[in-house]
């Protein structure tokens, strides 16, 4: 269970992977916790079932201490279930979803049709789950509720968390629609209604030093992780490697002998070759 960090300690780093082969890389370049989406879908694009299992299956033979890594997954934007009667059935395994909010800005009821697709999900998943809502630093663009708006909203479901994205995935990250005291304050309402901060969003090593005073508990990549920040591409555990390198810099931790590339044991990784 992810639980708010102390501000002397580093973010966890999430990346997000399409499939069991990029969890392996992920996983060998140190990062915490898997995503699972489907990048050509969107921000939170949802992946197949069949890749959401593979990748929960694979997540159980990973970690260095013989715990499994834990397992996030996009299931897309509110909007994109209202029309259906029942929702894709989730596999057991996975420790948290996520919902976009895009396109409900304009609804006065969006946070009645959020639990209604929560619901719809809740009820057909074969094990139980943890919620992290998510704001959209791009808000306007994307027509989705103000930040603070979410932020409530997730305290009243009794979500776990709050992810702060971009809708809009182009050159521009998340500080260029956040930054300074306005992420400090929206950071400090999340850990005030005692809910976990994710931060995502184009996210690059520059940004990193901009976000340590918002006191993220986890960061969230994409794009960084993959070849040449291509997010359509593959992720990369260099790349990986990388980020969770700079992270280290800019939080002033030292770099862990046991999360260095290429030390990392990966508990039977024969299985995802």
């Amino acid at each position: 269970m992810l639980v708010p960090r102390s501000s002397s300690a580093m973010p966890q780093l999430l990346v997000s992977v399409q499939n069991a082969h990029e969890a392996k890389r992920a996983v060998a370049g140190g990062c915490d916790l898997l995503d699972i989406k489907d990048p050509s879908r969107g921000s939170l694009g949802m992946a197949g079932r069949d890749a959401i299992a593979t990748v929960v299956r694979a997540a159980a033979l990973m970690s260095a201490d013989g715990s499994r890594v834990p397992v996030s997954v996009a299931l897309g934007e509110i909007v994109d279930w209202l029309d259906h009667a029942k929702a894709v059935v989730l596999p057991g395994g996975l420790d948290y979803a996520k919902l976009g909010t895009a396109g409900v800005n304009q609804d006065g009821e969006w946070t009645r049709k959020w639990s209604r697709v929560r619901q719809m999900f809740e009820a057909t998943a074969e094990a139980s789950f943890r919620w992290i809502a998510v704001a959209y630093a791009d808000w306007t663009d994307a027509a989705a509720p103000e930040p603070e708006a979410v932020i409530e909203a997730a305290a009243a479901a009794g979500c776990h968390g709050v992810l702060i994205d971009t809708h809009g995935k182009t050159d521009r990250t998340l500080t260029d629609f956040l930054a300074g005291k306005e992420l400090e304050q929206l950071a400090a309402n999340v850990r005030k209604l005692g809910m976990v901060l994710a931060l995502a969003g184009q996210l690059r090593a520059d940004c990193l030093p901009s976000l340590a005073p918002a006191k993220p508990d986890i960061l969230a990549i994409r794009t960084a992780g993959c070849h040449g920040r291509q997010r359509s591409g593959s992720i990369c555990t260099e790349a990986v490697w990388a980020f969770r390198e700079a992270m280290c810099e800019a939080f002033g931790q030292p770099i862990s002998l046991d999360s260095q590339r290429g030390s990392s044991p990966i508990k039977n990784a024969s299985a995802l070759s």
